[in-house]
């Protein structure tokens, strides 16, 4: 089932026991190590929610085909191997 933007996640699913988990899709045309993008909210629902997360990357994708390769990683494993940096800032305008 897709969510709405702005929940932390892509799909709400369901394991064969009935259990909810959730699902981020991050899809590149690049090579397998290509670095991607992950919001501030995302990563800290990822942090929340690592027991019931998963992230598919998507890389080599095809943009005629619609063909990519996959892998996918735990919330977990994500937190405990992977780093993240932060390398954007939102500006907002201060009323005078």
């Amino acid at each position: 089932m897709k969510v709405k933007d702005g929940e932390g996640y892509d799909i709400r699913s369901f394991d064969d026991k009935g259990n909810e988990f959730h699902i981020e899709v991050k899809t590149t045309t690049g090579g397998k190590h290509t670095p991607f993008y992950m919001s501030e909210n995302e990563r800290a629902y990822m942090e929340k929610m690592k027991e019931k997360y998963s992230l598919y990357r998507v890389y080599n994708f095809d943009r005629v085909s619609g063909i990519g390769d996959y892998f996918v990683l735990s919330g977990t494993k994500l937190i405990d191997n992977e780093s993240f940096n932060p390398i954007s800032y939102e500006i907002s305008y201060k009323a005078k």
